[in-house]
């Protein structure tokens, strides 16, 4: 179900790029069960131990499709 809920999110976000509209971001890294590229505790513990002032907690999900 995750993986579905990902391809239409990045779907919807390819869409976004062809209309020249903006991206439809979603979170990089989120709680389990919760839309996200990584959503594992795992990641979280990763993410938390990062201090940095740039990092944003989002992506658009229309790189995944470059990614595979």
């Amino acid at each position: 179900m995750a993986t579905l809920r990902l391809l239409g999110a990045g779907v919807k976000d390819a869409i976004h790029g062809w209309l020249d509209r903006p991206p439809h971001y979603i979170p990089a890294v989120g709680t389990s069960g919760k839309l996200a590229v990584m959503a594992t505790p795992q990641a979280q513990q990763t993410i938390a131990a990062m201090h940095s002032a740039q990092w944003r907690n989002e992506v658009a999900p229309r790189v995944m499709f470059e990614m595979m």
